[in-house]
């Protein structure tokens, strides 16, 4: 609850243009929604998710027929949440607001909607008991400088339940993050059931019971889906991929499956480690006909994905590959000189199926391995140094790219990694990820970024502590692509004012967001953070 009415409206992510007034309003009663569509399921939606954004438990407010506030909405094409593809003009929204607390939000598309009632709760302050509309009239016309923002969430290290995920999808949803990929295949666990391998996951996943039916997964996309989020699968091949050799069927399709990286603890001591890794075999064609009976399971599960990721990093080439004697063989009568070009042979074939079944595809890439070549149309996730962004754009300047510099966007690292040891030191603080700014490296005019991702993998994150990890500095990315860029030096005072005021609106309503700084530098935020320009400073 708000102690003191701010100077200003504090909307996270920063709207692209917002005009303000002086005055406020008070609401009397309770507030009315009315759509042109007379779309009486969506505003019962509306109704059941800002309810509690809107009132934050108040009993003297709330949604009603006959009230003296009144919120219209006017969706210029009302039969849909949002079409395919990353156009930031599907999110534009319109949201107006006068002097008598008269409320209009015009949009193209629904999802513009709920990115207006989203800033509109932002908007709203709790002051002495009332509920009150300040700085009026007001008008904020919005949409992201990117259209593609989002979360990886890895679901294959740690199992997240559906309640836990549709938590996860509310809090992205107010933070106008539109994209949640779930990694769903590495060598700890495969655990979604797929229709042509039934029973696949009392194999392949942690324990038959921390696997995701299909019908589960269905409930869970078309949750996101009303909640403006897409989702992305990710079936990571060709490495990655242990779990998968678990299963007694698909067992044969592996190479290498005990293949072990020995790891120094503190002590010196050396362990195994685990799990163990292993890589399809790509000179079977029993590996290609799996693969394409994955796509096209996961077509008739993830009806609405834009593209399926197909992972591709990290692929043990020499190990598994170039030194098994049967694949070696196969290699010389095929005329492939390495592992790079039986690599490329791999992902054109992967590449060749999904196109064949009209699918799109995605893969990783990192900064250690620009000799890889990728299928045509592709999109890359690039999650190497951003120092080698230019690289990237000089390497693959034929495909579109989404941001994961691990440097800024991976948020587990700084943590410790599943051994006790340090993983890609240090933590990544909101301050470091803040001073990003995309246009460094991309001409704003080029549409080859298609925007950024975090990345919160899941070595020691659950459904326990990861909302913590994830916000606020997930906020702070999506400011990053979802708004104009900003002129540095920054006013930190106003950085951490705004982000203060998000935080608190994301736990009232459920999400769990760690701290920005301490207590008290908090709650004066300009004392603390404003630039400081008088005499030098004095060491104490």
């Amino acid at each position: 609850v708000t102690s003191a009415i701010s100077n200003r409206p504090l909307v996270f992510p920063t709207p692209k243009e917002m005009e303000f007034g002086n005055t406020q309003f008070s609401v009397k009663d309770c507030i009315s929604l009315h759509s042109n569509a007379n779309d009486h399921q969506f505003i019962e939606f509306l109704k059941n998710t800002y309810g509690q954004n809107f009132f934050k438990g108040n009993k003297n407010y709330g949604f009603g027929t006959k009230c003296s506030t009144h919120i219209s909405l006017d969706v210029k094409k009302p039969t849909e949440m949002m079409p395919q593809g990353f156009d930031p003009e599907q999110q534009k929204y319109q949201l107006e607001i006068t002097q008598t607390g008269k409320i209009k939000i015009i949009s193209e598309y629904k999802v513009g909607v709920l990115r207006a009632m989203d800033s509109l709760a932002q908007i709203f302050e709790h002051f002495g008991g009332e509920l009150i509309i300040p700085h009026l009239p007001l008008t904020i016309v919005d949409k992201p400088r990117y259209g593609y923002i989002g979360l990886l969430l890895d679901v294959s290290r740690s199992y997240y339940p559906i309640a836990t995920l549709k938590q996860i999808i509310d809090g992205l949803r107010m933070t106008k993050v539109n994209v949640l990929h779930l990694h769903l295949t590495d060598d700890d666990s495969f655990p979604i059931e797929l229709p042509s391998f039934p029973g696949m996951t009392e194999h392949t996943a942690l324990t038959p019971e921390e696997s995701y039916s299909e019908e589960a997964m269905k409930e869970i996309i078309d949750y996101a889906y009303e909640n403006g989020v897409k989702i992305i699968p990710e079936f990571d091949i060709p490495g990655h991929t242990r779990a998968i050799g678990d299963h007694p069927f698909l067992h044969k399709l592996m190479t290498c499956m005990d293949l072990i990286e020995e790891w120094k603890l503190p002590d010196n001591s050396s362990i195994r480690g685990g799990p163990a890794r292993a890589v399809l075999n790509p000179t079977l064609e029993e590996t290609y006909d799996f693969i394409d009976t994955v796509i096209t399971d996961f077509r008739g599960i993830f009806t609405q994905s834009e593209f399926i990721h197909f992972g591709g990093d990290e692929v043990e080439t020499e190990a598994c590959w170039t030194t098994d004697s049967t694949i070696k063989e196969w290699m010389e009568e095929n005329n492939i000189k390495d592992g790079s070009e039986l690599f490329y042979h791999f992902q054109k074939r992967v590449g060749e199926l999904a196109k064949k079944q009209g699918v799109k595809t995605a893969h990783w890439v990192y900064d250690d391995n620009w000799d890889l070549k990728w299928d045509e149309g592709s999109i890359l996730q690039y999650w190497g140094d951003s120092k080698f962004i230019p690289k990237l754009k000089e390497t693959y300047p034929d495909h579109q790219h989404i941001l994961s510099v691990h440097e800024l966007f991976y948020f587990d690292c700084g943590l410790g990694n599943r051994y006790g040891t340090d993983l890609c030191n240090p933590y990544q603080t909101w301050a470091k990820i803040k001073a990003f700014e995309p246009t460094d490296y991309y001409d704003p005019k080029d549409d080859q970024l298609l925007g950024g991702e975090g990345a919160m993998w899941s070595e020691l994150n659950t459904p326990y502590n990861v909302f913590n990890k994830i916000w606020p500095r997930l906020a702070v990315m999506s400011n990053i692509f979802w708004s104009s860029s900003v002129a540095k030096p920054f006013n930190w005072g106003d950085i951490v004012e705004e982000l203060v005021h998000f935080r608190d609106h994301l736990r009232d309503n459920g999400i769990p967001a760690n701290q920005i700084s301490s207590r008290y530098c908090e709650a004066h935020p300009h004392d603390v953070f404003d630039r400081y320009v008088g005499a030098d400073f004095e060491s104490i």
